[in-house]
Parts: C-alpha cells; sequence; structure tokens
C-alpha cells in the first residue's frame, strides 16, 4: 500500500490487518516500487496523488513490470477524493493504463 497521507495509510492498514491480512506499507512512490518488487503482492493499493510519482504512474510502471501477478483489466484503480463536503469515487480500468 502507498499513500503519502500517514494517518490514511496507518488506518487502512490497520483495517486490512485485522481482518488477516499481510499489509506492506510504503509512504514514498519510488520506495513503494522498490517494495513491489521485493514482496511481489497479490494486491496493491496506490494513493493517486502522491510527490514524484502518482499513483497512475506507478500502475503503469508495475503493470509493465508484471510485478503484481493476475492483474489485468479486470483489476481497477481507485480514486476517492473530497470535494465540497462528499466523497467521488472514480474508477478506471487497469487496461486504460497499459501503453
Amino acid at each position: 500500500m502507498a499513500d503519502d497521507n500517514p494517518d490514511a495509510l496507518m488506518t487502512l492498514a490497520l483495517v486490512l490487518r485485522d481482518e488477516g491480512y499481510v499489509v506492506h506499507t510504503c509512504a514514498n512512490p519510488n520506495i513503494a516500487l522498490e517494495a513491489i518488487r521485493r514482496e511481489r503482492p497479490d494486491v496493491c493499493m496506490l494513493d493517486v496523488k502522491m510527490p514524484g510519482r502518482s499513483g497512475y504512474d506507478l500502475a503503469r510502471e508495475i503493470l509493465a513490470a508484471g510485478l503484481v501477478p493476475g492483474a489485468g483489466s479486470d483489476c481497477y484503480l481507485r480514486a476517492l477524493q473530497k470535494a465540497r463536503g462528499t466523497t467521488h469515487g472514480q474508477s478506471r480500468g487497469v487496461s486504460s493504463l497499459r501503453s
């Protein structure tokens, strides 16, 4: 899981760990890519807006390198953003991120 917001990162990691998942966290997208190469996770959760590299760019690199098994057109990158007091969701199929 990569997110530059430490509160969001810790909260979501805690919830997933409580459900029995093994969770690796990174606050920096460059370190996250190194960790993904090393750990080869089944799932990656990426923040869309991170300094230096967006979650979309990171997802493209992960897909191009084949680092997450089974990542294909049925996977989605989701972005939630607060705007004027409401939460809006945006989904993009991973296949749309492929070059």
